[in-house]
């Protein structure tokens, strides 16, 4: 009769009663990262945690791709430096920084003079930020909005 051996799941751990997708990050990756490991929590139900992992190895996978991605990119150059994250902007992110660039560019134009006041409002542009910030913008308008923006069109 054969034993089964119940084998250790890869990428498991259990500590104080509760489990974890965990992932060593490469030593050349952990200054961009900024720690030798990334976890995501799983739950206290080992069934469920294994349900749960390929999710969040998905996940950290992701991270660990996009810090590949930063390195690749420029090493040790400035455009690297303000890139490099440990995961990709949150839709919310993206909003908060794309309100900030708008915010400081409204601050240049009025101290530039009293011709700011001549300039209208985009209602097009208004409605795709606003369907961006709700996530209904398509995928090639983002794309097409990211590309105008690093060149400096709207």
């Amino acid at each position: 009769m054969d034993a089964i051996l119940a084998r250790k799941t890869p990428y498991l751990l259990f500590r104080d009663g509760r489990y974890c997708a965990r992932r060593t990050v490469p030593p050349k990756l952990r200054s961009i990262v900024g720690t030798r490991e990334l976890r995501e929590p799983l739950g206290p139900n080992r069934r469920v945690a294994i349900e749960r992992l390929p999710v969040a190895l998905i996940t950290i996978n992701a991270r660990l791709d996009h810090a590949r991605h930063v390195l690749a990119a420029g090493q040790g150059t400035e455009a690297a430096k303000a890139v490099a994250r440990a995961a990709p902007m949150t839709p919310s992110e993206m909003a908060r920084a794309h309100y900030n660039e708008q915010l400081a560019l409204d601050d240049a134009l009025r101290n530039s003079g009293p011709s700011w006041a001549n300039v209208g409002i985009n209602d097009s542009y208004v409605a795709d930020l606003r369907a961006a910030a709700s996530g209904s913008l398509h995928d090639e308008q983002v794309k097409l909005y990211s590309v105008a923006s690093s060149r400096g069109i709207r």
